[in-house]
């Protein structure tokens, strides 16, 4: 990313910060939501069908991406979540299943981030990984998370599991 295209995302960064500031919390969640590509998941008429889910959703588990590209990209769909349900929404505290079932639309907000048709979906509502194996989160806060992938073996807890803090799926996310 060149220095231009840094400084023109750092403007456009605090930009949608000082909107949110100006406009307050329920302006913002539609700013936000509109932005994000995040749609109610319910009731709502849409005549864009690439407006299911958040843009960023397609890119989870490509194969020209790296497995830990993969987990920036997970992080980057759960902050986009907690960034809109904001403090008194938050996604649950809890496995796999109950994230999922947030990301895709089963939240208060009924907001998608990830399509329900994802292929990242298993069919017992789980986000799974590149070789097909659930994804474990490790809640830090309410809006923070460790992320790990099985790994090829797809055996959690293993030496070829890939890990993700927080901390470094900032720094991925920044590079891309």
């Amino acid at each position: 990313m060149t220095a231009f295209c840094r400084r023109r995302a750092g403007l456009l960064l605090l930009l949608v910060l000082a909107a949110a500031v100006f406009w307050g919390p329920s302006r913002y969640h539609s700013l936000s939501h509109s932005r994000a590509g995040v749609i109610p998941s319910e009731g709502a008429a849409t005549s864009d069908p690439a407006a299911q889910g958040s843009p960023q959703a397609r890119a989870l588990n490509l194969p020209s991406n790296t497995p830990q590209r993969d987990l920036a990209v997970l992080s980057g769909l759960l902050s986009e979540l907690t960034t809109c349900l904001h403090v008194r929404n938050l996604p649950p505290l809890g496995d796999n299943e109950d994230i999922t079932a947030a990301l895709t639309g089963r939240n208060r907000m009924k907001l998608v981030v990830i399509p329900p048709g994802h292929p990242a979906l298993d069919g017992k509502g789980r986000l799974v990984d590149r070789w097909g194996t659930p994804y474990h989160f490790h809640a830090r806060s309410a809006d923070t998370f460790d992320l790990r992938s099985a790994g090829p073996d797809k055996v959690l807890f293993t030496a070829d599991d890939i890990t993700l803090s927080p901390k470094e799926a900032a720094a991925a996310l920044r590079q891309h």
